[in-house]
């Protein structure tokens, strides 16, 4: 089977409605830090969350931001009581608690079968002081502070991190957009042929001092059609299944062609997303559906595979396909599940003894450009 290319004029889909195969069970979080180097800015499930945490010997801090619900911190750690919860009730409360989010904090307690101790979650509304108590690196608290997630946890009428007073803070953001405003006008004319400039406000990762595309910015149902237009009038695209990202389809190389080809081949369902062209489609982003695409055990992990692949390529020729490629603290998320995967003697996965079970993907359209 050839491997699908594509241009992106011939895969738009509109006017087509989607129904849930079954009740959204889960909550899907944004994680921001982790005290144990997992991948910041990497999408999961709370309950994935919960599962990676309890499996540590040692208590853990993640911060974690969910839509519309603002920043949170997570601090789990083992407990030698034994909790009567099972994960899926610890999972329910502390859902309830979020999406609740009218209480500062919450805790809850549960066991697994393969654990010998109990777990103990306490969750806590991310706010000013408590982001700079923490001790979290600068980048961090950068990161935190632009945060359109950390927006929403913001009541006090001061700046998120430096407590500049909001009357100062107040009068220099209106000036800012004064200047922009003058900007525009004067410029308006030289920018009448050029691209939206809304897709060149978002640099997800750093790309100095390699080549290839500087932005990666992820698409919902509200920019997917200015993403559309804007390929329209780009060239000619191709999907990465692994992780769902839209690349140039002269990026692609014969080795990348060759990964692509066997996703095509192993997950009917996520080729079926790539060939109707409802990973660019807004009703389908926006549906239950997106969240809950038919995958397993070895999806997750064979993504890990190409990731270090396409690290040490990059570091070795000087160019990337999407910034994410470059990423140091993805590629250590890759290793550390690489490394629970292979290794038995540390609580690892036991190669083929162990089932390959049948598991749900979150679906992530992201597009990789200049």
């Amino acid at each position: 089977m050839p491997f699908n290319s594509f241009n992106i004029s011939r895969k738009r889909v509109s006017q087509i409605s989607y129904m849930p195969i079954r009740p959204r069970q889960d909550l899907f979080v944004k994680l921001v830090y982790s005290s144990n180097q997992d991948s910041c800015g990497y999408d999961m499930s709370l309950k994935e969350l919960l599962e990676g945490a309890q499996c540590r010997d040692a208590a853990s801090m993640f911060v974690f931001g969910v839509e519309e619900r603002g920043l949170f911190v997570l601090w789990i750690s083992p407990s030698e009581a034994l909790s009567t919860n099972s994960l899926d009730d610890a999972l329910a409360q502390s859902t309830a608690y979020i999406e609740r989010s009218v209480d500062k904090q919450t805790c809850t307690s549960f066991y697994t079968e393969t654990s010998k101790t109990g777990t103990l979650a306490v969750f806590v509304k991310c706010d000013e002081g408590l982001a700079r108590s923490m001790g979290l690196p600068p980048a961090v608290l950068e990161k935190i502070a632009a945060s359109d997630l950390a927006r929403k946890t913001r009541h006090h009428p001061r700046n998120f991190l430096t407590g500049v007073p909001a009357e100062h803070w107040r009068l220099w953001v209106l000036f800012v957009i004064a200047c922009i405003l003058v900007a525009i006008f004067c410029w308006r004319p030289f920018l009448a042929d050029s691209s939206p400039d809304e897709l060149h406000t978002w640099m997800a990762y750093d790309t100095q001092g390699s080549v290839g595309p500087k932005y990666q910015l992820s698409v919902n149902g509200a920019n997917a059609s200015n993403l559309v237009s804007y390929m329209e009038q780009h060239g000619e695209w191709t999907l990465r299944i692994d992780d769902q990202a839209i690349i140039p389809l002269s990026l692609l190389d014969e080795d990348e062609k060759h990964y692509q080809q066997w996703y095509q081949n192993r997950y009917p369902e996520t080729n079926a997303i790539m060939n109707s062209g409802n990973y660019l489609n807004e009703t389908w982003l926006n549906s239950p559906l997106a969240e809950r695409v038919p995958a397993d055990d070895m999806f997750h992990f064979s993504h890990c595979v190409l990731a270090v692949k396409r690290y040490v390529k990059a570091k070795q020729t000087g160019r990337h396909v999407c910034g994410r490629d470059i990423d140091e603290e993805h590629v250590q998320h890759c290793l550390d599940a690489l490394d629970w995967w292979a290794f038995p003697e540390s609580g690892g996965k036991r190669g083929d003894t162990v089932p390959n079970p049948t598991k749900e993907l979150a679906w992530r359209t992201k597009v990789c450009f200049d």
